[in-house]
């Protein structure tokens, strides 16, 4: 589920699913979904569409910049399995140079696997967020989390 949660920001957000065959848990996680896409709707509707230029053709980028340039959700997933070990990184362009952010992983759409090989930011996105420089994300990027086939992690990024 947290798949489909995940990849139901980057377009529509129905499940094709009757929710009333749902277990307690199902709709508790449906539930933070909601308030997640409900907090993120003004820059996934306005925003402009941004795609991730990854090589590994088993790895999809999509983010969304708001106009001004301050805030953006990134979604990145796995169709399949990767190609390597060491993950590519993520750039995100739109976001202004000069201007400082804060990165947080989105965990309300589920529970995400990865290898072992973890990041290191990822922790701090995951407690609570990290800050870095709008140049960082623009040139150099996210090392992406060595997903595994048919996961997808949210990212949130926001000027201080």
């Amino acid at each position: 589920m947290s798949y489909r949660a995940a990849i139901s920001l980057e377009g529509c957000s129905g499940f094709e699913w009757n929710i009333l065959e749902c277990s307690d848990d199902e709709v508790e996680q449906l539930r933070a979904f909601v308030s997640l896409y409900k907090e993120l709707r003004g820059v996934l509707h306005h925003g402009t569409v941004m795609h991730a230029d990854f090589k590994d053709p088993a790895l999809r980028g999509r983010g969304v910049v708001s106009d001004d340039g301050k805030r953006a959700v990134w979604v990145v997933a796995t169709v399949t399995n990767l190609r390597d070990v060491l993950t590519e990184r993520l750039r995100m362009p739109g976001l202004d140079p000069d201007c400082m952010y804060r990165v947080r992983l989105r965990d309300e759409v589920g529970e995400v696997r990865w290898g072992w090989n973890t990041p290191q930011w990822i922790s701090a996105a995951q407690m609570d967020s990290f800050k870095v420089s709008g140049r960082l994300l623009n040139e150099i990027g996210l090392q992406v989390p060595p997903l595994w086939p048919l996961e997808a992690i949210v990212l949130e990024v926001e000027a201080l």
